[in-house]
């Protein structure tokens, strides 16, 4: 929806707000949402026409023993999605051209991660 788009591209307190609630963890949990990326979001959005986004994961609390000892996820700076009717690997390959972004594809996995940093990474 370009009307959802818009509000990513230039995140005011009140999307931060609703972002940070809809990208809670599946305890309740929340973080602030860093805004850069809601925009990236919406980069990717508009790249792919607005097509329908699943996320299946933004913001994830630390937990002893997780995989990576201090994953974007715990900070409000990743989240794994989809995109409806678009290939991950070809979400995947678009999102390795933004700038400052880290990128995760898994060939076996329904979703591609993607998080914001000071270099880019894939």
């Amino acid at each position: 929806d370009e009307r959802v788009t818009t509000l990513l591209r230039r995140p005011n307190r009140g999307v931060l707000g609703l972002m940070r609630r809809y990208l809670r963890a599946n305890s309740g949990e929340s973080h602030p949402i860093e805004p850069r990326l809601l925009r990236q979001l919406a980069i990717v959005s508009d790249h792919f026409g607005g097509r329908p986004m699943t996320v299946v994961s933004g913001f994830r609390p630390f937990r002893r023993g997780q995989h990576t000892a201090h994953s974007n996820h715990n900070v409000g700076h990743a989240i794994d999605f989809r995109i409806e009717g678009v290939r991950n690997r070809e979400l995947w390959e678009y999102c390795r051209t933004l700038p400052h972004t880290g990128c995760g594809y898994y060939p076996r996995s329904v979703f591609v991660h993607m998080d914001v940093r000071g270099d880019s990474a894939v």
